[in-house]
């Protein structure tokens, strides 16, 4: 069973912002960025390119 990451842990990881051509299911804005780890490249999240507020957290 994995630990849990504390909120501070989770702070301090180094992160790499990709932009994308998907279109935000939100707002139809046709950009999304994806949150990628520095470390492992592994997608943490998705969120709209305009800030319209629409995420999606991958795990």
């Amino acid at each position: 069973m994995k630990n849990k990451q504390s909120k501070k842990e989770i702070a301090q990881i180094k992160t790499i912002r990709t932009y994308h051509d998907d279109d935000c299911p939100n707002c139809g804005f046709p950009e999304t960025i994806m949150i990628r780890r520095e470390d492992t490249m592994e997608i943490i999240r998705e969120e709209c390119s305009k800030k319209c507020g629409w995420y999606r957290n991958i795990k």
